[in-house]
């Protein structure tokens, strides 16, 4: 009886994941149960899954337009050679390409795509042991098949959940796993600073409040180390690896901060029909912090780490989605911490199980409800594993990925339509194309020399102005702009977007030739601006109008507001939330213009000489006579008044060629006046 019981497998079933395990007579599973059960292979087979079920479609077909233009723009620094911090400034880095899974070239977006597929395998892998911990498997497959539908940034969350999972665990860690945990988190924000530059320090913030709020002594300054070293060492290996020059990388650092922490000033934006979101986020972070407290299975000071690090991420997501809160970035946070959740050490019970459930599936509901109806392919598992198998064969298919690519140049060339004369007008020179559609640079193999901030409407500071004013007034300005006639965004004016770089573009260039549809030609003929000359300075109220100086015809006169910038209470709200607009009324019929608090002391072009300013429906010329500086409702810092400069520039260009005309007509007139004619 003993034997017949030795000889038969035993039943057992462990509370960790309430999954049930065959074990053989010797102790060790069967064979197919060891290559088959193991838990890696298990993960990354069920994460493979997750991704192909949840699987909506990337955009591999190249198009136009201003977010598809930057995408482009990503993958042509990747093939040129621009240089990072030198020539380019962008909320992505030298990696961002990765990030953009369209075949805007053929090896790139293959690439772009293997990376997207890996890291989501990854990241679902992981999710589900998360989950699988807490629930157990049937329940972590129900609560999973939504959560993974409104699946976000992939590196972001596999970043900010080891954060999380370092903080709620580190102490069931040996001193090593700590050392390399925390390296790896280091290791990826470096990278990110690479790729997409707020994840990045998403990533590193979360850490660093992990570790402080855990790790004390010695134990403090060894995983500081271990972070500080394998951040600084994956950041050079990058840099230098995409071809980018060391003495380039402060220079990027600088342009990278102020593109994001101008970004609360300039692209602040509400959807009056969102605002249903804030209560539900605040309830979200609130419910995380309970559970962090409550359900966390740990000591005092890990439960404060894990609410911590909760915070953390959830002020940099409430900051991702609220700041621009639009349909497109209003699902961000919850996308975001829906799965973050299962990263923190529950006490497996059923309460907290319960709490666990809300708190990963609240957010699903509201992503769910926000998202456009169009997303409804979440009951069509098979179909949409069938799309995601259909577009991942291009990472192996070269004849599907150039398919795709030729097929998205000829639809941009169709939308971007050049004639023969204006592309011929291009071959040979350098190019830069302004305001955004960067797309159509590649459609039609240009040589793409940008301005270093190479979409307009993301100069929105002083700084940022200056690095672009500066590229057109120095020896390597491009040979020609593409100038498309759109109007920039949330009604805001292509003129004050960059407004210096603006009139350094006014004196240096002139037209080619006549316009061609939506394009004008503009070819590098004249020297830069002269050194502007101070006509007037006054105080001035908000909502005070003043009297715009008239300038000579070969002149700009410029507006330099110092004051209005958010300061004290506001420049707290802005740094928590998003600052509140400002808008120049130049007595325009379309209305007040929105302006970035930031550049209003970088001289906003409003009025232009008629020998500066470009013909056709272009939107330089504010022309402007008088002026009022508006604000929005709510607080402002202060109510101190205004100090306003009025600036003149000048044209030697425009110079030049009145000289040329008034010669022409004085010849005209001597020939005219000649006996016998």
């Amino acid at each position: 009886m003993r034997t017949a019981l030795l000889a038969a497998p035993i039943r057992m079933t462990t509370a960790s994941d309430a999954a049930t395990t065959t074990i053989d007579h010797d102790g060790t599973p069967p064979r197919w149960r060891r290559i088959l059960g193991s838990t890696a292979l298990e993960a990354i087979v069920v994460g493979t899954l997750l991704m192909l079920f949840e699987w909506r479609g990337i955009p591999d077909l190249p198009v136009n337009n201003i977010d598809p233009s930057w995408q482009a723009g990503l993958h042509m620094a990747a093939h040129g050679d621009l240089a990072w911090g030198r020539d380019l400034f962008f909320t992505y880095g030298p990696l961002g390409w990765l990030r953009q899974p369209t075949y805007w070239f053929e090896d790139s977006g293959r690439m772009a795509i293997a990376y997207l597929v890996l890291t989501r395998i990854a990241w679902l892998s992981v999710l589900w042991l998360l989950a699988r911990r807490i629930f157990g498997r049937p329940i972590a497959a129900v609560v999973l098949l939504p959560t993974v539908w409104v699946l976000d940034d992939p590196v972001q969350l596999l970043g900010t959940a080891g954060a999380l999972w370092y903080a709620g665990h580190q102490s069931h860690l040996s001193a090593r796993g700590r050392t390399a945990l925390v390296a790896a988190l280091g290791a990826a924000a470096g990278w990110e600073l690479l790729g997409k530059v707020n994840v990045g320090v998403l990533i590193g913030a979360a850490t660093v409040v992990a570790v402080l709020a855990t790790a004390r002594g010695r134990e403090l300054v060894r995983l500081a180390g271990a972070f500080a070293g394998a951040f600084l060492i994956v950041l050079l290996l990058g840099w230098i690896g995409t071809g980018q020059s060391l003495g380039d990388l402060a220079a990027y650092g600088r342009g990278a901060l102020q593109i994001v922490s101008g970004y609360s000033e300039a692209m602040g934006y509400e959807d009056s029909t969102l605002q249903w979101q804030y209560p539900v986020m605040a309830q979200i972070v609130v419910l995380g912090l309970v559970a962090a407290w409550w359900c966390a299975d740990g000591a005092k000071r890990t439960r404060i780490a894990v609410g911590a690090v909760w915070i953390v991420v959830a002020f940099f997501v409430f900051k991702a989605g609220f700041v621009r809160h639009d349909y497109f970035h209003a699902t961000i946070p919850f996308a975001t911490l829906a799965p973050l959740v299962l990263a923190m050490p529950w006490r497996v019970t059923w309460p907290t199980r319960a709490l666990a459930i809300v708190l990963v599936l609240l957010p699903v509901v509201v992503v769910l409800k926000t998202t456009p109806a169009g997303d409804g392919g979440m009951a069509h598992l098979l179909g949409n594993a069938k799309l995601g198998i259909q577009q991942a064969s291009g990472i192996v298919d070269g004849g599907r990925a150039r398919t795709i690519r030729d097929q998205g140049k000829r639809n941009v060339q169709a939308a971007d339509a050049m004639s023969p004369t204006t592309v011929e007008g291009l071959r040979g020179h350098s190019v830069a194309v302004w305001p955004w559609e960067v797309a159509a640079a590649w459609a039609y193999d240009l040589d793409w020399r940008p301005l270093p901030v190479f979409q307009a409407y993301q100069a929105y500071s002083t700084p940022l102005d200056r690095i672009n004013r500066d590229r057109i007034a120095s020896a390597d300005a491009p040979d020609r702009i593409l100038l498309n006639g759109v109007a920039s965004i949330d009604g805001r004016s292509i003129a004050f977007d960059g407004p210096a770089t603006t009139r350094q573009l006014l004196c240096r260039y002139r037209p080619l030739q006549p316009q061609d549809g939506q394009w004008v030609v503009l070819s590098l003929v004249h020297p830069p601006c002269s050194a502007p000359r101070r006509l007037s300075t006054q105080r001035a109220d908000w909502g005070e109008q003043l009297t715009v100086p008239k300038p000579p015809r070969d002149g700009i006169v410029s507006m330099i507001v110092h004051g209005a910038a958010p300061e004290g209470a506001e420049k707290l709200r802005t740094t928590l939330y998003r600052s509140l607009d400002r808008f120049v009324d130049t007595g325009s019929p379309a209305g007040p213009t929105r302006v970035p608090p930031s550049v209003f002391d970088a001289g906003l072009p409003l009025r232009i000489g008629a020998a500066t300013d470009l013909p056709g429906p272009y939107p330089f010329n504010p022309n402007a006579s008088t002026v009022k500086l508006l604000r929005s409702d709510g607080y402002v810092s202060t109510d101190r008044p205004l100090t306003v400069e009025f600036i003149l520039e000048r044209s030697p260009g425009a110079q030049e060629e009145m000289r040329i005309a008034r010669g022409a007509r004085a010849a005209s007139k001597e020939r005219a006046a000649r006996p016998g004619r």
